[in-house]
């Protein structure tokens, strides 16, 4: 029983504990709420509103001024006793426990507090703008005019810079007066935002008025100076070099000078128009064209120069190559009687003949036509490069033929002094075998030391063939080589291989006293190497002294 009163006296006092806090909670939201009120209600917005009378309180500000001051007296008179009641009745509810209903009333003032404090901030950002218009327009305005002053200054004082765009750019200005007075009228009316609306259309009219004037000048000069004169210029350069006997007509240059003509008179009305974005890039491309005309005639003149210094020697060089080639084809006659060339290498010169003497045709060609002017001399020289370049090819090739002509001696001798050291390389190792200890020779090394020798003789036969494969000889010498090779270091290694079994067999006499079993193992080994199966003779003695004396080999090794 005793335990229940406990129980429930805990859970009353949870039960009172937790309506304490929450009901603290909601106090503490009512007295935020209540404190930002507060705020909101305190705020100096009349006063802030006062700043207007600096201004004309007409028209515009007038209108604002009443509405800005209707809103928040309806905010101050209205919402704010609204919401005290909502306080008031916040608190009732906690007082009675009715949380729920506490909360709703709470986000409910939470909501008006936020549309009021919006208000708050719409007022003063609307009243910032006008105050700040009215400023804004006068120093933008001030600049403008300035602006305008300058301008006018500047077309009037040089009217004939201008030309045929003065009288629109006069036009284009004249709009502004209008726009002046109508911006003082509404300022006077206390239309400011208004006003602002014509000073900011002033401001990019007045900057585009600047940019026509400055770009007018240089345009214009262009139009009707720089680019006249160049064709001019241009003219005259093309009369002097038709009258050194240069071909130009292919050039197609004076047709393009009388188009430009007829566009720069075009332009000249776009000007008028002030369309003058479109005129200076047609300006831009004019002016390109006019430096690729003058590269076309500078292209002239250089291919002239390339070709009185040139064209002569590239003819000499093409005369003096088909009497190589012609050379060549006599020697390639003679060589063949001693070597064998194929059919491609032996025609090869008589081709290359052939070709030069065509190139030659048309090469004299050429040089007519350079002799007798008027020439389009850059055509001429592109031709001239193009037949340079062949012959910069056939002369590769005959180079490569002649020396391999020249070479196919001197490969010859090569080859015999190769065979030569071939040849005494097997006698040296035939003479080593026979003069070595070894009771023969196995059949293995006889017989490869035969196919080595064939080799070698079947190169030698080749050598003496009428006429010579050298490319024969040389893949012929290439298997003997390989072959005396492979034979020199299999004589070798039997050599040392000989050497090291009659060391450990003597390195072994000293145990075969004492030890039957080392003794038949030795004579395994000496049956094998006078039977000469030399390397089961080295294997069976080196695993018997092995066994005896374990290091034994290295020991034997090292005092060879």
């Amino acid at each position: 029983m005793g335990k229940m009163i406990i129980l429930i006296i805990v859970f009353l006092f949870a039960i009172a504990m937790a309506i304490y806090l929450i009901r603290k909670k909601h106090i503490n939201e009512i007295l935020l709420l209540e404190d930002e009120k507060l705020q909101i209600q305190h705020q100096p917005i009349f006063e802030e509103l006062t700043k207007l009378k600096r201004l004309n309180m007409t028209g515009e500000t007038e209108e604002k001024f009443e509405r800005w001051r209707k809103e928040w007296t309806e905010v101050i008179d209205v919402v704010m006793p609204q919401i005290d009641t909502m306080l008031f009745d916040a608190e009732d509810a906690i007082d009675r426990l009715k949380f729920k209903k506490a909360s709703a009333i709470e986000r409910e003032i939470f909501e008006e507090i936020q549309k009021c404090d919006q208000k708050h901030k719409q007022i003063l950002e609307e009243l910032d703008e006008l105050m700040g218009s009215e400023e804004k327009n006068r120093l933008e305005m001030e600049a403008i005019q300035e602006k305008y002053r300058t301008a006018r200054q500047t077309i009037l004082a040089k009217q004939y810079d201008f030309g045929q765009a003065f009288e629109p750019l006069e036009k284009k200005l004249e709009t502004f007066t209008p726009q002046f007075e109508e911006y003082e009228e509404l300022t006077k009316q206390g239309n400011y935002l208004t006003a602002r609306e014509i000073v900011l259309h002033l401001t990019k009219e007045s900057e585009e008025v600047i940019r026509l004037i400055d770009k007018t000048p240089t345009l214009l000069s262009k139009l009707n100076k720089v680019i006249p004169a160049t064709m001019k210029d241009l003219r005259n350069g093309m009369r002097d070099m038709e009258e050194q006997q240069y071909s130009l007509v292919h050039l197609d240059i004076e047709e393009q000078l009388e188009q430009v003509e007829v566009q720069l008179k075009e332009l000249g009305l776009e000007v008028k128009e002030l369309n003058l974005q479109s005129v200076e890039e047609q300006l831009l491309f004019i002016e390109n064209q006019m430096e690729q005309f003058y590269d076309l005639l500078e292209q002239e003149v250089r291919a002239r120069s390339k070709l009185q210094k040139d064209i002569e020697d590239g003819y000499n060089r093409l005369n003096h190559l088909i009497h190589e080639a012609s050379g060549a084809a006599t020697e390639a006659e003679s060589v063949q009687r001693s070597y064998h060339l194929s059919v491609q290498e032996a025609t090869l010169p008589e081709k290359l003949v052939r070709v030069l003497q065509e190139f030659r045709i048309r090469y004299e060609d050429l040089l007519h036509q350079y002799n007798h002017p008027p020439t389009t001399y850059s055509v001429v020289w592109e031709e001239v490069e193009k037949v340079l370049l062949h012959v910069d090819q056939i002369e590769e090739e005959l180079e490569g033929f002649v020396s391999k002509i020249t070479n196919l001696r001197t490969d010859e001798n090569r080859v015999r002094e190769q065979l030569d050291q071939l040849t005494k390389q097997m006698q040296d190792a035939d003479r080593r075998l026979h003069r070595s200890n070894m009771p023969g020779i196995p059949n293995d090394i006889n017989t490869r030391m035969e196919e080595a020798e064939e080799k070698i003789y079947v190169a030698y036969e080749s050598l003496n063939e009428a006429p010579i494969d050298m490319e024969s000889v040389e893949l012929q010498t290439q298997e003997a080589k390989v072959a005396t090779e492979h034979i020199a270091e299999e004589v070798e290694q039997l050599l040392a291989n000989v050497l090291l079994i009659e060391e450990i067999i003597q390195y072994g006499n000293r145990y075969r006293l004492n030890d039957s079993q080392l003794d038949e193992r030795l004579k395994i080994a000496e049956r094998s190497f006078m039977d000469y199966r030399y390397t089961k003779a080295l294997e069976e003695a080196m695993a018997a002294v092995e066994e005896v004396e374990p290091g034994a080999l290295e020991k034997i090794k090292q005092s060879l």
